[in-house]
C-alpha cells in the first residue's frame, strides 16, 4: 500500500491533544508518517508531543518558536513528498480507527485524486454530535464538478476529512491561503487540479466544535473572507461555463448563511455595542448581501436572524451612537428601515405593534399604526411622527413631502387612499370636503396635497378650484403677495374670466 503522510499543527490544545494523537497511532492502516508541528505551544502541549514521539518512530516533530500559518509549515512536508497521499488533521479533532484504511482503499479502487469522508460534528459544550455525510458514495469526473456542485460543496469548505493525492496540492502561492478562510481556498485549489474526486458514505472524522476555537471567534477578517470565498467559488465554477440557475441560487444561500454565522459570532464576541454596530454595517450594507437576499426565499431565515441580532444591538446603543445601525436597518428592512433613527428607535421599543411592523418590514401596518398614534395625539411631543410618515412614504409622490401632524391626524382616510395609489378617489374625497367646507385644520397642507393630486391626474378644473381656495386662504391670512402669485398663475392658465378670480382680485386691491 502507498505511504500516507498525516499533518497536524498544534497550538495550545493540551486538553484535546492526547485524544487526537492517540487516534492517529491507533489506525488499522499502519504505514504512515505523522508530522506534528509544535507551533510555539506554551501550555504543556509540547511535552505531550515529545512523550508520544519518544514511543512511536512514525511521529516527526517540527517546531516553530512562534505561531506560523498552516501553509508555511505544511509547505515543508509537501516539498519533500514526491508521491503518495496527505491527510490534514486539526489538533483538537480525532479519527476513527479505520479512517486511513477505508479512505485509502476508496481512493485507490476509484482512482481518486481526493477522497473525502463524512464528519461527526461534535459539540463540545453539550457532548453531542451530528453527522455531515452522504447516503451513498459520490464519485465525480472533472466534467461533473459543476453539475454536482451542490452535492459536494460542503465537503470542500475545509481541508480536513480528506485524503489528498500529493500531486494535486498547491506547490506555490502559499500567501493566498495564509488568512482566515484559507482552508476552503486550499481545498478548492486542490479540487481545481483534480481530475476525479469522491465522497464516501462513511463517517470517519470527528470535528470538535469549541466556542473559543478560531472558527467560532470573531475577527474583522471574517466577513471579507466570506466575500473572498464567494468570489473564489464563482471563479472556480466559471471554468466550466455559464453559471447555472441552481448553482447561483445555492451560492446565494451559502453566502447568506456564512454571513449569518459571522454575525452570530460577532454578537457573541466581547466587542462593545458600538464596535458590533460598526461591523454589522459593513456586513449588512455590502452589495453581495443585497444580491443574496434579493427575491430569494431560501435566504429568509438567515436574513431574519441577522435582523434580530441587529435589533438586539440597537437596544444597547445611545441616540448619538446610532448612525451605523441606521444604515444596517435600512439595508435589512428596505421598506421600513428608513423610519428608524437613534431618536425614533425608543418608540419602536415602547410600542410592540410598531416593532412588529418593523420586523416584518410591513409598511402598510407601520403607516396605519403611526396614523393611529397621530390621531390619538400619542407621543407627538416626544417624537417627530410626521417625519416618520414622511420617511415611510418616500416612494409615494403625493405623501412623501407631508409631515403635518394636523393633516395626517384629521384626514387619515385621504392619506390611506394616497398611500394605496388611489389618487382619483382621494381627489374626489378632498373635493367633497372642500365643497362642504369641512376642511378646518391644516388647510394649507390640505390644499397643497389637493393641487399636487390634481396636477398629477391632469384634472384642470380641480386644479383651478384648488388654487382659488388657496388664494382665498392667503388673502384671509393677509399674505397678499402669495395670493397675488396664485391669481397671476391662474390668469396665465387662461382662467381670468372666472368670477371668483375676479372677485379675489377686487378684494386684493381693496385690502
Amino acid at each position: 500500500m502507498a505511504k500516507i503522510k498525516i499533518y497536524c499543527r498544534v497550538f495550545n490544545v493540551k486538553p484535546y491533544l492526547e485524544q487526537c494523537i492517540s487516534s492517529v497511532l491507533s489506525q488499522t492502516h499502519k504505514d504512515f508518517e505523522f508530522y506534528v508541528v509544535d507551533n510555539g505551544c506554551t501550555d504543556g502541549s509540547s511535552e505531550i508531543i515529545d512523550g508520544f514521539a519518544a514511543q512511536d518512530a512514525r511521529i516527526r516533530v517540527i517546531r516553530f518558536e512562534k505561531n506560523v500559518s498552516v501553509v508555511e509549515s505544511l509547505y515543508k512536508i509537501i516539498r519533500q513528498t514526491a508521491e503518495g497521499y496527505i491527510t490534514i488533521l486539526d489538533s483538537d479533532d480525532w479519527l476513527a480507527p479505520d479512517y486511513l484504511e477505508k479512505l485509502l482503499r476508496f481512493a485507490q479502487e476509484r482512482d481518486l485524486d481526493i477522497a473525502c469522508t463524512g464528519s461527526h460534528m461534535y459539540q463540545q459544550d453539550v457532548g453531542e454530535a451530528y453527522a455531515r455525510s452522504v447516503n451513498c458514495p459520490i464519485v465525480m469526473e472533472r466534467r461533473q464538478f459543476a453539475p454536482l456542485f451542490t452535492s459536494y460543496h460542503v465537503f470542500f469548505r475545509t481541508y480536513w476529512g480528506k485524503l489528498f493525492r500529493t500531486e494535486v496540492l498547491p506547490q506555490d502561492n502559499f500567501e493566498k491561503f495564509a488568512r482566515y478562510g484559507g482552508d476552503t481556498l486550499y481545498a478548492f485549489d486542490a479540487l481545481r487540479r483534480s481530475r476525479r474526486v469522491g465522497i464516501d458514505s462513511s463517517v470517519l472524522h470527528y470535528y470538535r466544535v469549541r466556542a473559543n476555537s478560531v472558527s467560532y471567534s470573531y475577527n474583522t477578517a471574517r466577513f471579507p473572507a466570506d466575500i473572498a470565498l464567494y468570489d473564489d467559488v464563482l471563479a472556480f465554477l466559471s471554468g466550466f461555463g455559464p453559471l447555472s440557475a441552481e448553482n447561483r441560487q445555492f451560492l446565494r444561500v451559502v453566502f447568506a448563511n456564512a454571513a449569518m454565522d459571522s454575525v452570530r459570532v460577532l454578537i457573541g464576541s466581547k466587542l462593545s455595542p458600538q464596535e458590533k454596530a460598526a461591523e454589522l454595517r459593513k456586513i449588512t450594507t455590502h452589495f453581495f448581501m443585497r444580491d443574496a437576499y434579493k427575491n430569494e426565499p431560501a435566504t429568509k431565515g438567515s436574513h431574519d436572524e441577522i435582523m434580530v441580532y441587529a435589533l438586539e444591538t440597537a437596544r444597547l446603543l445611545g441616540r448619538d451612537e446610532f448612525a451605523d445601525m441606521e444604515e444596517s436597518l435600512r439595508a435589512l428592512l428596505p421598506r421600513c428601515g428608513n423610519c428608524v433613527t437613534g431618536g425614533t428607535f425608543p418608540l419602536f421599543c415602547a410600542e410592540p405593534t410598531l416593532m412588529e411592523a418593523l420586523i416584518n418590514d410591513d409598511p402598510d401596518m407601520l403607516l396605519d399604526r403611526l396614523l393611529l398614534l397621530i390621531q390619538g395625539k400619542r407621543y407627538v411631543k416626544q417624537y417627530h411622527l410626521g417625519n416618520m410618515v414622511q420617511a415611510l412614504a418616500e416612494g409615494i409622490p403625493l405623501l412623501r413631502g407631508v409631515n403635518d401632524l394636523a393633516f395626517l391626524g384629521n384626514y387619515t382616510a385621504v392619506c390611506r387612499m394616497l398611500w394605496q395609489g388611489q389618487n382619483e378617489e382621494a381627489l374626489d374625497e378632498m373635493t367633497g370636503l372642500l365643497l362642504e367646507d369641512r376642511v378646518q385644520s391644516a388647510k394649507e397642507t390640505f390644499l397643497q396635497v389637493y393641487l399636487n393630486a390634481a396636477a398629477l391626474l391632469e384634472e384642470i378644473p380641480a386644479y383651478i378650484f384648488g388654487n382659488i381656495r388657496l388664494a382665498e386662504l392667503y388673502l384671509r391670512q393677509g399674505r397678499r403677495e402669495e395670493c397675488r402669485a396664485v391669481l397671476n398663475g391662474l390668469e396665465e392658465m387662461g382662467a381670468e374670466e372666472n368670477e371668483e378670480i375676479a372677485g379675489l382680485r377686487k378684494r386684493l386691491k381693496e385690502a
